[in-house]
């Protein structure tokens, strides 16, 4: 199936299973998710890693945040936490981050992290994980704990980019410009970036980004 026909098979099914978003769920308890209940589809953890544009570094110490997190949420429920979940950290270590974690508790502070995060910080760092503060780490938790509501977001940008597909299509037809039909492949390619998490599709348009904005400095500076 050529990736024309795909977009309009994927854009007309998507419109006609809309429905009204759900009410949020609360953020305290998306907090608390484990990883199996955030991602319960197949493979949407990459689709949204891709979103996300994070590095790979990024994208370890995320995961084990994630690890520990569940830790906590399974030691709440009397549950052990095999290490080999965590195989980065020793029992005791394990014990450390997730007793500090119980004592902070779930709660943004963008003042002030909770002194958890500033013990992550030091502890991604001795485990060749990168570098990222407290509050960089506190951000992407929040980032990360988001992401179920920001699904309908997705979808409401994927949905715009359909009708805006529509519509230069049919102005194509009617003016047969080449100018026009660059504007067709450019939304085709974005909201393929969209549906499937392509990660170079993703790079690409970040290329295009810098250059337009590159572009646009200087057209200002001239």
């Amino acid at each position: 199936m050529s990736s024309k026909r795909k977009f309009a098979r994927a854009h007309g099914a998507r419109a006609k299973s809309e429905r009204p978003p759900a009410p949020e769920q609360s953020r305290a308890e998306l907090r608390k998710e484990l990883a199996e209940d955030r991602f319960k589809k197949p493979g949407a953890d990459k689709l949204w890693i891709a979103l996300l544009g994070w590095d790979a570094r990024r994208v370890e110490r995320i995961w084990l945040i994630q690890a520990i997190h569940d830790a906590v949420r399974k030691k709440e429920r009397g549950v052990s936490t095999a290490l080999d979940v965590v195989p980065r950290l020793s029992a005791q270590e394990l014990d450390k981050c997730v007793d500090l974690w119980l004592a902070s508790g779930d709660e943004y502070d963008a003042e002030q992290p909770a002194p958890k995060w500033h013990y992550l910080a030091a502890l991604v760092e001795r485990l060749e994980l990168g570098e990222a503060s407290g509050e960089e780490l506190q951000n992407d938790w929040e980032a990360w704990t988001a992401l179920r509501i920001a699904a309908p977001l997705r979808n409401a940008l994927m949905t715009t980019l359909g009708q805006s597909e529509q519509a230069a299509v049919a102005l194509h037809g009617m003016t047969g410009s080449e100018n026009v039909s660059a504007i067709v492949n450019v939304v085709r390619f974005a909201w393929s970036a969209l549906a499937y998490g392509d990660e170079r599709a993703f790079e690409k348009l970040r290329a295009w980004s810098d250059e337009w904005l590159a572009l646009a400095a200087s057209a200002k500076s001239g």
